[in-house]
């Protein structure tokens, strides 16, 4: 999505915003070394301001984690499936997938700690899987113009892209479900925001390289276009 609004400057958009998401990664970590509570950021509001400032700002974790999850669901399937024809297949799948997860998760951490591990797994091996060959495709022709739309451009690509390291939050809750959360939950918090980091400035570079900016901007499904002219 970055390539519609900034063209090859999106690789850019995503270094200024891997390094401001790494610093902003070290404010959650430093608060959940401090209070290693499983209330995340209602504990840390209540700290900061008061009982009732933090009753509003877990509600608002809480509906905005909801509908963030059922919105990428439904975004994924979209994708999947992008005949609009298909309106109620769509739905009916999406809506297999957040009651699935639900169930899941109701069953606590401990029985729904695979689930989240092997999505990690199939998600950084789907990305390796573009990346590792796509690195010995990029023709540098398409890298040029860089900046087709000015530089300016970037900021509104970050605004677009920001989402893909939103979590931090998410972490914290579990700061009394593992052992040693003062420790284990900062260093998974940077580690991770380092490896989304990594792997999405990877990504748009190996896409953009492979593929003209402009074809990826007009294109419905972006990944795909990739995949095609990577792996066949």
């Amino acid at each position: 999505i970055g390539s519609s609004y900034s063209g090859n400057a999106s690789i850019l958009a995503w270094i200024i915003l891997s390094i401001f998401a790494i610093y902003l990664s070290l404010y959650f970590a430093e608060l959940v070394t401090i209070y290693p509570k499983a209330g995340g950021v209602y504990e840390f509001s209540k700290h900061a301001y008061n009982r009732f400032f933090s009753f509003i700002m877990g509600w608002i974790a809480w509906l905005v984690s909801n509908l963030t999850t059922a919105l990428l669901v439904v975004a994924a399937i979209d994708y999947l499936i992008p005949d609009p024809s298909q309106f109620w297949l769509k739905i009916g799948v999406s809506v297999f997938f957040i009651v699935a997860l639900n169930i899941v998760a109701y069953f606590g951490v401990k029985g729904s700690a695979f689930l989240p591990v092997t999505f990690a797994i199939i998600t950084v091996s789907v990305l390796l899987s573009f990346i590792i060959p796509g690195l010995f495709q990029i023709n540098s022709s398409n890298i040029y113009p860089f900046s087709p739309f000015g530089y300016a451009s970037i900021f509104l690509t970050i605004f677009f892209i920001v989402e893909s390291f939103f979590g931090w939050e998410s972490a914290t809750y579990l700061a009394e479900e593992v052992q040693e959360p003062e420790k284990v939950i900062p260093k998974a918090i940077i580690i991770g925001t380092v490896v989304v980091g990594i792997l999405g400035i990877l990504m748009v570079t190996v896409s953009l390289g492979a593929v003209p900016w402009k074809t990826l901007a007009l294109s419905a499904a972006p990944l795909s276009v990739v995949s095609e002219r990577i792996v066949g």
